[in-house]
């Protein structure tokens, strides 16, 4: 991760020190193949200004068809020190769970964080028997130091829910937040 700031006039201001989230190939044995990292700022409440980003991955430390993982990291002001939280490891519909698209959004005037991601699904990940694809949800209310498990978002009827994304919205008639997630869907 790189950032820079812009000037009262617009310039460009110098790049900041890289900081490194996951390193595999320095050796850290509990992240490989990090994929699909995904940046987030929050823009109101507790945590207003904190940076995200979010990414799956696999534990370097599992080869039994269950390493799919995912993680989150976040600074405050002025982003010099990084913390990483883990979230998940193989939680979908299956025996054997792959994570693939991740996003993050946020609820109650930015103090909830919901982290969702797209999921493949196999009964037997070495014949590549894919049984669906869905869409889970994971919370936190403390600002991405832990995770809850929410369940699945999709019906988990073995159809295929492919590329999630989603926005919330405020319902202002019910003084709510809305959390709105859309996919590509279609039968095996």
């Amino acid at each position: 991760v790189k950032f820079t700031t812009l000037s009262g006039n617009g310039d460009i201001g110098t790049w900041s020190s890289e900081y490194i989230m996951a390193d595999p190939g320095g050796g850290d044995p509990d992240i490989t193949f990090p994929n699909d990292p995904r940046i987030y700022v929050m823009d109101q409440g507790t945590y207003a200004n904190r940076v995200y980003i979010v990414w799956t991955g696999s534990a370097g430390n599992v080869s039994d068809g269950t390493e799919s993982c995912s993680w989150c990291a976040y600074a405050d002001a002025p982003y010099t020190s990084w913390t990483t939280s883990f979230i998940d490891r193989n939680t979908g519909m299956s025996l054997y769970n792959i994570k693939r698209v991740n996003y993050l959004l946020t609820l109650g005037s930015g103090n909830t964080l919901l982290y969702i991601y797209e999921h493949l699904d196999y009964s037997d990940i070495e014949a590549g028997t894919m049984v669906g694809v869905d869409t889970r949800a994971f919370r936190s209310t403390n600002g991405g130091s832990s995770w809850i498990d929410d369940g699945e978002i999709t019906p988990g009827d073995g159809n295929y829910y492919f590329f999630p994304n989603g926005a919330t919205s405020r319902d202002l008639s019910n003084n709510r937040d809305v959390a709105w997630n859309y996919f590509y869907w279609r039968t095996p």
